[in-house]
């Protein structure tokens, strides 16, 4: 069995069910053992979550299933919560964060060699997938991780999860916008569309921010409170 290495992981995490969602592949882009997954190789499969860095022990500490989205494949599942080594994973992940990536075991099924942006590849056309892992140090290309959210998250880490992805999003913005002036390109209809009702909806944040700083009524406060993390609620919802 082969294992992959994606760099970081895209998670979104529910922590009154343990739910898990997660890109841990990215498509038609060279990997660090210099192969190419092709848009179908995936398909849709049932997998486990296998135990930090692939270590069985006889155990498994989730389950879900893989698909493709665009260039992105994506692990949709749920941690074993009734279990302590499926509990331990899942708050270890929700503490982890960006700093935590994954892997995946595999075999192929289908493959050929060829070459890619003058660069001699293996090109993986079919892959039968057996499992997903958290592990600390990955290889792969532009997989990351976006939020983890869930009812038994405090404020205060619901909060530094969204402060990460929006800091990041903003790195990210910066360079997509030189490279677009470098080549010349314009934002497509759908990207300028998120963009503004992002820009809206930090808007509405920013203005509720100020509100919960500035009262001293706690009424007042707890219906300030609410329109924020409604508000906030959307703005994890978007992306670009």
């Amino acid at each position: 069995m082969e294992k992959k290495y994606p760099a970081r992981m895209e998670v979104k995490a529910d922590g009154e069910q343990g739910l898990v969602r997660a890109v841990f592949a990215t498509l038609n882009v060279v990997d660090s053992d210099g192969d190419v997954t092709l848009p179908g190789a995936f398909g849709a499969q049932e997998v486990f979550i296998s135990a930090w860095g692939h270590k069985w022990d006889g155990l498994v500490v989730g389950e879900g299933t893989i698909g493709e989205e665009g260039d992105k494949a994506m692990f949709d599942g749920a941690f074993f919560l009734d279990t302590d080594a499926g509990l331990q994973h899942f708050r270890t992940l929700k503490r982890t964060g960006k700093r935590q990536e994954w892997s995946y075991g595999f075999r192929v099924i289908d493959s050929e060699p060829g070459e890619f942006n003058g660069q001699q590849v293996r090109f993986l056309k079919g892959l039968k997938v057996f499992e997903v892992s958290p592990v600390m140090i990955g290889a792969g290309v532009d997989t990351m991780t976006v939020a983890i959210k869930g009812a038994d998250l405090t404020f205060a880490d619901h909060a530094e999860h969204v402060l990460a992805s929006v800091q990041e999003f903003i790195e990210r913005s910066g360079s997509l916008a030189g490279l677009r002036s470098k080549e010349g390109r314009d934002l497509s209809a759908a990207n300028r569309a998120k963009l503004s009702e992002l820009r809206d909806l930090l808007g509405a944040c920013a203005k509720d921010i100020e509100g919960l700083l500035d009262t001293d009524e706690p009424e007042k406060g707890l219906a300030l409170f609410a329109e924020y993390q409604r508000n906030l609620a959307r703005l994890q919802g978007v992306a670009v």
